[in-house]
């Protein structure tokens, strides 16, 4: 695996895991150790961010390290991401760190039973199971404010 792919999926982690605790500040929330996770994610973000380290045209030894720095961003990210979400109150929260409405698909990985209804801002949202690899994910499109 080079490394812009892991750049951009840190770089997007990293801004809707800050975009989120925000949100959660705003409201008067503080959940312990995410800001704590998001330095170290927004850390891993920018000292990979040398040209050379993100087009893959360096040595085997700088990729690995590259690739090391990312991995341990994205746990990061994702550890403050799941915490805010628990915060929030659900299994699964659909958040959207842009500044307009957006309509995507969402895919989440679920084990066990599915659920009976996914419930929305306005109502039920519809949903199926999609397995491939056998592993089973939730799937809904979704419209996000």
């Amino acid at each position: 695996m080079t490394a812009p792919r892991p750049y951009r999926e840190l770089t997007a982690a990293t801004q809707a895991a800050e975009a989120l605790d925000a949100m959660l500040a705003l409201q008067g929330t503080e959940v312990e150790g995410t800001r704590d996770r998001i330095h170290t994610a927004w850390q891993a973000l920018l000292t990979n961010q040398a040209h050379d380290s993100i087009s893959g045209c360096h040595v085997p030894d700088v990729t690995r390290d590259v690739l090391t720095r990312a991995h341990a961003g994205m746990a990061a990210a994702r550890s403050a991401l799941q915490a805010s979400a628990h915060e929030l109150g659900g299994d699964v929260v659909v958040f959207n760190p842009l500044g307009w409405a957006r309509t995507d698909v969402v895919d989440v990985p679920w084990t066990g039973t599915p659920p009976g209804a996914l419930e929305g801002p306005d109502g039920n949202v519809p949903w199926h199971m999609v397995r491939d690899r056998g592993r089973a994910r939730l799937r809904a499109r979704v419209t996000v404010p």
